[in-house]
């Protein structure tokens, strides 16, 4: 009886044996939390249907952010998930629901490099490209949803690889600066945010396109949006703008430098720790520090515990100064095949930091065949 007048009040009784509770209680444990988990979400969607039908549209935040929101006559497009992911449109398009399973996609990996995803669901909202062109963005992340110019949902799902640098980088600001924050004691802000974003852009490529584009996107950058590279970082420097990164000042230039040469430097450091290693360490980051601010000193000193190295010459080579290394290259032939390769630096470097390259370089002639991974490397500094 008791049961039914719960029932007649809207409860919905789920009932736990004492033998199944004795015999695997972590299992019911979790079966009990998944029930709410589910009663929660559904009364939630019950409730946002309700209001949506009166016109009526609540927002809640806890933690304290900036305002943003838009507003317009805009259609919705939900997909459910452990992340749940909506999109909301000014007009309908195709196949929306297989666009939102590859955001999904994205989201996932870019989980896998940078930890779990902080907010409660994800949305992209649509921004007339004319309007976003005024505002001076072609998208714009925030806590829990993006506003994207109108260009990104023409892309069909089947060439959403097109999109997946580009993405990778805005979906990234879920984690550097809306997961962690950078401290405004001292300088490197760029460093952490920016530049590891375009490196979780980066990651998405190269995990999702492949290797090849992913190398295109360093080299020159990553069609059809080719911003970001290192030619575009060595431009910069031909026309004598140059920062060391880790004294970012705010402004644009210096956000040029951290977007085009800040990515390859988070990559390098990666190849040279390793990349599984690279990806715990930046999940235990954003885990210990979720939603406070950290130096990037301190940023630091935490890589370098979680590698259980120490790190000192590559921060130093690649945070405290400016440029890049210089390189030319001299090599010896025997019989058609290179037998010695010598490599002359145009200003003293650490050897470590050229380690990882020289290792992966490829010689290439009408005669010169790619030459073998394991062939000693003569060297000389000036």
């Amino acid at each position: 009886l008791r049961q039914q007048v719960l029932e007649a009040r809207g409860w919905t009784i789920h009932r736990v044996w004492s033998t199944d509770w004795f015999k695997d209680r972590q299992g019911q444990i979790h079966r009990l939390l998944s029930l709410i988990e589910e009663a929660r979400q559904r009364a939630q969607e019950e409730l946002t249907a309700e209001q949506e039908a009166r016109g009526t549209f609540i927002f809640q935040n806890n933690r304290a952010t900036y305002l943003s929101f838009a507003a317009g006559k805009y259609k919705t497009v939900r997909r459910a998930g452990r992340i749940p992911v909506s999109v909301y449109v000014l007009l309908e398009r195709p196949n929306m629901d297989q666009y939102l399973e590859r955001v999904a996609q994205l989201l996932h990996v870019l989980e896998r490099e940078f930890g779990p995803y902080r907010f409660k669901d994800f949305a992209l909202v649509e921004i007339p490209r004319e309007l976003a062109r005024k505002a001076g963005f072609n998208a714009a992340m925030l806590q829990g949803f993006a506003y994207v110019n109108s260009n990104a949902f023409n892309v069909p799902p089947s060439r959403f690889n097109a999109l997946v640098g580009w993405y990778g980088h805005e979906f990234s600001h879920s984690w550097w600066p809306h997961t962690i924050w950078i401290s405004r004691e001292g300088q490197g802000g760029w460093a952490i945010e920016e530049a590891l974003a375009e490196y979780g852009g980066l990651r998405a490529v190269e995990t999702i396109a492949g290797a090849a584009p992913a190398e295109e996107y360093r080299r020159k950058g990553y069609p059809p949006d080719p911003i970001y590279s290192a030619n575009e970082y060595f431009k910069l420097v031909g026309a004598g703008i140059d920062y060391e990164l880790g004294n970012l000042p705010r402004s644009v230039e210096a956000h040029n430098i951290g977007y085009n040469k800040g990515f390859l430097v988070w990559n390098m450091l990666s190849l040279e720790i390793g990349r599984e290693k690279f990806q715990r360490i930046l999940r235990d980051l954003t885990r210990r520090y979720a939603f406070q601010h950290v130096s990037l000193k301190e940023f630091w000193r935490v890589i370098e515990k979680r590698s259980g190295r120490d790190l000192g010459w590559f921060y130093k080579q690649w945070f405290e100064r400016r440029g890049a290394p210089e390189f030319q290259l001299d090599w010896k032939q025997e019989g058609g095949k290179v037998v010695a390769l010598g490599v002359a630096s145009a200003r003293r470097i650490d050897s470590r930091c050229i380690s990882k390259p020289l290792c992966s370089a490829r010689v290439r002639s009408s005669r010169i065949w790619p030459w073998p991974r394991r062939m000693p490397v003569m060297w000389r500094q000036f």
